[in-house]
């Protein structure tokens, strides 16, 4: 295999979430909804062709307490897809309810847009960025909170 495509979502067919990718071992679809089925397939391409997997599915559930489930500290999950073309979600977690800012910055360090700006409850949060009137390229997304600031990289391919 030389590239790959994967699908993947909450919907059967699943969505397109990596295309024309370098073989993987492992993807990350990020923060899942409790008591969600999600589906996922594979397709193979090499020179010959391809082959598509059949569609599989697993289904969240919840094994601990509420309490459990409270994030013991605040950080930046990730993105996914990442790359994306034109739309990621980004994936954060706040172990005290706090004023929050999700922002993303450019390579220049310039403002691209915010995302978030307001007072969030503790827990795990994400939200929908779509990029489509951005350019290819490299872009930060900046969390500040009342007691941190943290900053991942993320890559815009169109």
């Amino acid at each position: 295999t030389n590239l790959i495509d994967l699908y993947f979502g909450n919907v059967d067919p699943p969505p397109l979430v990596l295309e024309n990718n370098a073989p993987i071992e492992t993807y990350d679809p990020g923060i899942l909804d409790y008591e969600e089925t999600y589906y996922w397939k594979v397709v193979c391409k090499n020179d010959g062709g391809s082959s598509t997997a059949d569609i599989w599915s697993f289904t969240t559930e919840i094994e601990t307490s509420a309490d459990d489930m409270i994030p013991s500290i605040t950080t930046l999950i990730g993105n996914f897809p990442n790359p994306f073309n034109p739309e990621t979600t980004i994936c954060y977690q706040l172990s005290k309810s706090s004023p929050v800012e999700l922002s993303i910055y450019n390579l220049k360090g310039q403002l691209i847009k915010t995302l978030v700006k307001e007072f969030k409850e503790k827990g795990q949060h994400s939200i929908i960025w779509n990029a489509e009137e951005c350019s290819s390229g490299i872009y930060f997304y900046h969390l500040q909170t009342s007691e941190n600031n943290l900053m991942k990289k993320m890559l815009l391919m169109k």
